[in-house]
C-alpha cells in the first residue's frame, strides 16, 4: 500500500510540475508578444512607469455570400397542343425560395436553360418583368431592404416553333451568388 501512495505521489507531483511548466509557457508567451507588439507600435506619451500602453488596429474583411433555399420548385413542364398553337405556355408560381445574404450590393439570381423547348421566358414575380433568351440569362437585383428575401415567380416560356406536344424536365436550372 506504502508502494502505491509512493508511486501515485510522483505522479502528481510530476503532473503539478508539467502544468507549472505549461502555466509559465504561456505567461512567456503573452509577455513576449506584448514585448513584440510595443516595439512595433508607439507608447502613448502619457504613460506612467510601469505601465505599458499600445494602439492595435484590428480589422476584418467579411466575404458577401448568399444562400438559396428552395421551397418548391416545378420540376415538369406539360405542353398541350392548344399551348403550342398559342405560343406559349403560362406556369404560375412554378417557383418559391428564400434568398439569405450578407451582402449589401445584393445578389444574381442565375437561369440557366436546360433541353431546347423555349426561344424566351419571361420570369414574373421579380420587381419588373424579366425576359431571359433561350441560353437562360442572370438577374441582378441590388434593391434590399430585408436580407432575408422571399420570392414567388411566375414563367411565360414563349415556345420554339418545332416543339411537340408532351412532358418535358422543367427547363431552367438556377443559382444565387452574392455580389461583392
Amino acid at each position: 500500500m506504502n508502494q502505491a501512495r509512493q508511486t501515485s505521489a510522483r505522479h502528481t507531483d510530476y503532473i503539478h510540475s508539467y502544468l507549472a511548466k505549461f502555466w509559465l509557457l504561456i505567461r512567456s508567451s503573452i509577455f513576449l508578444s506584448v514585448a513584440i507588439l510595443s516595439m512595433y507600435y508607439p507608447v502613448h506619451s502619457n504613460a506612467v512607469a510601469g505601465q505599458v500602453n499600445t494602439l492595435v488596429s484590428v480589422s476584418a474583411t467579411v466575404i458577401p455570400n448568399a444562400k438559396l433555399q428552395t421551397t418548391y420548385e416545378t420540376s415538369q413542364l406539360s405542353i398541350s397542343s392548344a399551348d403550342i398553337n398559342r405560343g406559349y405556355i403560362d406556369i404560375p408560381s412554378a417557383l418559391r425560395f428564400t434568398v439569405l445574404t450578407n451582402s449589401r450590393n445584393g445578389y444574381r439570381l442565375d437561369f440557366n436553360a436546360k433541353g431546347f423547348v423555349f426561344e424566351s421566358v419571361q420570369v414574373i414575380g421579380i420587381s419588373n418583368l424579366v425576359r431571359l433568351g433561350p441560353d437562360g440569362g442572370s438577374i441582378v437585383l441590388r434593391e434590399m431592404s430585408n436580407r432575408n428575401i422571399i420570392h414567388d415567380l411566375s414563367f411565360r416560356f414563349i415556345l420554339r416553333s418545332d416543339i411537340k406536344p408532351g412532358l418535358y424536365q422543367w427547363p431552367l436550372e438556377f443559382s444565387v451568388h452574392a455580389i461583392s
